[in-house]
């Protein structure tokens, strides 16, 4: 950061300027251990089990199990199979009790990497020019000019195996999970929830016996080529931002007023590299260029397309490729190349689809229709943003303060800029695409940010103890909300339209008939609220024992409206703090105290036919922290954070539910400690840890 700063008489400017460069690298093999035994599912392919026992798991015995519990959760879980471990409508069949959280019943699925990272380059510039002018009621100007530049991108891959053992065979008995046993993790209860606890294993440990046989592992390149180009896709992004201002303080009435407003105007521009996804380049093609579709007839009637294989080798072909069809209709049909792509998989046994299904989860097709960082978006937005803030003094002890400001939300790149293009050609038989050939999905690069106006007042009180007692009112009218947006089936005037607006999304005659999805800003929300606050010194009041010692106390209300209100994200209605400081010559602490109020996340859920609600329920948080001056340039530091282990509880109630049965999902918090030591020497300053 350089900052240069001048000042002469009624003049003052400023320069400052800056470069941030950061990097983060994803943990992963090349530390020593895999991220996971779970490897993702890809529609088409022969799933990779998990590692454990049960169904969907490198162990798929059939399990019956018996739960003891109290409302947070179970304490007791028995578990039985047959005697050859398949299903039974018979009860009285699971007679074998198996300890299901054992290394001897537990198999490994599978083993996956995500080597990855990522990296940021911000530049920053803001200048300034400011002027005082000494009226009678003093009066300052100010104009600046704030810019940055920023670089983001991201790369994400997808690695995945399926664990087959010594004996080259997935899911058999040496692929036992004792392989993986940690060495300094014992089996015991969940610490906070007493819940019946598993032998654990290591995921270093799983890397390691990938190192010593790398024949027990079984690379899965379809999958994880998939999954590399469209989990996390990879993608670049540069964002300009360019905002003058120009801005004003001023007092009347012998400094019982107060005047501060002005203006920003700001422009942002971004470009955009990534995914792009053509299905359409993995069909068959007539001489227009239009997919190939199942059901398509000539004008005589008659089918254009005719499976010449079977249902698991399939071999479609046209009847006659010079005909085009009269009617439309069927699923399209898949080139020869990822057809018999799909029949090695089939033969091979990664894949059992069928018919027009099969090549859909092949490396043919996946090579085919997907390109990273193949498509570009460009977009901008620019807008004003006034603001206007008072206060009047009624008093020397009361103020009221009101104020007015126009302000964005950060724009969802993900939403916008970033591009995720798909183009698929299934028909679209419900809601407002129906009758649609397809659907061509884009990311709208004139998509703006959220704005609202926000209005806000607050009468506060000084006493001449040093204590401040308030009440604050506000209320923000948003207004840009960016939901999802189809269209009806395309003309080819309008194809055409799409085909300008975005060129790379390989838009072409060929797409007549099909839906355009992307996301368009509409709609409005209101929040209003309301908050009183308080804080007062206590060293008038108290002994010299009780000189130094501070209380303050907030409590806020807080409600959405609107038909978009649900945009805003969830909120607590209630939320209130109260803390009690101390400082003294060479001490200083602070004792807090949070509660989250209840929380309404959806007012009506259905289970088995009952209605009910989903809440999450209060929270009550303490916290607190303490500093002794070991000297005049060092001092001990400790704190800690959520002393009582307040828990993140939600809750489904039905009324026909007891309960104890209402408990969804309970996250422990945790406690949080810190202690250090932090000074500073001259204008040098240091902090450890």
């Amino acid at each position: 950061m350089l900052d240069a700063r001048w000042k002469s008489g009624s003049w003052e400017l400023s320069a400052k300027t800056g470069w941030s460069s950061s990097r983060y690298q994803y943990q992963d093999t090349e530390h020593g251990f895999f991220s996971s035994t779970t490897v993702a599912a890809v529609t088409g392919l022969v799933g990779v089990p998990e590692t454990g026992v049960g169904f969907g798991t490198a162990h798929p015995i059939s399990l019956t199990m018996d739960f003891e519990h109290d409302y947070w959760g179970p304490k007791k879980i028995t578990a039985w199979t047959t005697a050859t471990g398949t299903a039974s409508t018979n009860l009285a069949d699971y007679s074998r009790e198996i300890d299901w959280g054992s290394h001897d019943v537990a198999r490994i699925g599978g083993a996956r990497s995500r080597p990855g990272s990522s990296k940021e380059i911000l530049s920053t510039a803001k200048l300034f020019a400011r002027r005082h002018f000494a009226f009678s009621n003093p009066v300052s100007l100010q104009l600046g000019l704030d810019l940055s530049e920023r670089f983001r991108n991201r790369r994400y891959d997808y690695l995945g195996w399926r664990f087959v053992g010594a004996d080259g065979i997935p899911n058999s008995t040496d692929d036992t999970t004792r392989h993986l046993a940690a060495d300094r993790l014992p089996r015991r209860p969940d610490f906070e929830y007493g819940y019946p606890g598993t032998e654990r294993i290591s995921l270093s440990k799983l890397y390691g016996v990938f190192q010593k046989n790398p024949s027990w592992f079984q690379f899965d390149e379809a999958r994880s080529a998939r999954l590399s180009l469209t989990s996390n896709a990879a993608y670049d992004l540069t964002e300009t931002v360019t905002a003058p201002y120009a801005q004003f303080d001023a007092r009347l009435l012998r400094n019982r007023v107060r005047l501060t407003g002005g203006v920003r105007y700001e422009r942002s521009a971004a470009t955009a590299r990534g995914l792009l996804t053509n299905n359409s380049a993995a069909y068959m093609k007539y001489a227009d260029g239009s997919s190939v579709r199942l059901g398509d007839r000539g004008a005589n009637g008659a089918l254009l397309v005719v499976n010449r294989g079977t249902a698991t080798a399939v071999n479609y072909q046209l009847v006659d490729g010079s005909v085009l069809p009269a009617v439309r209709a069927g699923v399209p049909v898949f080139t020869p190349a990822i057809q018999a792509a799909g029949n090695a998989d089939n033969a091979a046994g990664r894949s059992t689809d069928t018919g027009t299904a099969v090549g859909r989860a092949s490396l043919a097709f996946t090579q085919a229709v997907y390109r990273a960082k193949g498509a570009t978006n460009r977009g901008e937005h620019a807008d004003y943003f006034p603001s206007l803030h008072t206060s009047y003094n009624f008093t020397e002890n009361l103020v009221f303060q009101l104020g007015y400001a126009k302000t964005q939300g950060a724009i969802n790149f993900q939403n916008a800029i970033i591009p995720n293009t798909a183009i698929t050609d299934d028909l679209i038989t419900t809601g407002t695409a129906a009758g649609a050939l397809g659907r061509v999905t884009v990311q709208n690069p004139d998509l703006k940010p959220w704005t609202a106006d926000n209005y806000e007042g607050r009468l506060s009180f000084y006493n001449r103890s040093g204590g401040v007692f308030g009440i604050g009112f506000f209320r923000k009218n948003v207004v840009n909300f960016q939901p999802v947006f189809d269209s009806g089936p395309m003309s080819a005037e309008e194809v055409a339209a799409a085909a300008v607006l975005y060129p790379d999304a390989e838009i072409g005659p060929e797409h007549t008939g099909y839906s355009l999805r992307t996301r368009m800003n509409s709609g409005s929300a209101r929040l209003e609220g309301a908050e009183l606050e308080m804080r007062q010194s206590l060293s008038a009041l108290l002994p010299a024992w009780g000189r130094g010692i501070t209380v303050s106390a907030t409590a806020s209300y807080l409600n959405r409206k609107g038909a978009n209100g649900e945009e805003l994200g969830l909120n607590r209605a209630w939320t209130d703090s109260a803390n009690i400081h101390y400082r003294g010559r060479k001490i200083s602490a602070r004792v807090g105290y949070r509660m989250n109020g209840f929380q309404i996340e959806n007012p009506l859920i259905t289970s088995n036919e009952l209605t009910g609600r989903q809440i999450r329920e209060v929270q009550h948080l303490i916290d607190f922290n303490f500093e002794y001056s070991i000297s005049k340039w060092a001092r001990l530091f400790v704190s800690g954070q959520n002393l009582l282990n307040g828990q993140r509880v939600t809750e489904q109630r039905f009324a026909e539910r007891p309960g104890y049965a209402s408990l969804l999902t309970a996250n422990t918090l945790g406690h949080s400690f810190t202690v250090g030591v932090t000074g500073e020497f001259s204008d040098l300053s240091f902090r450890w840890p």
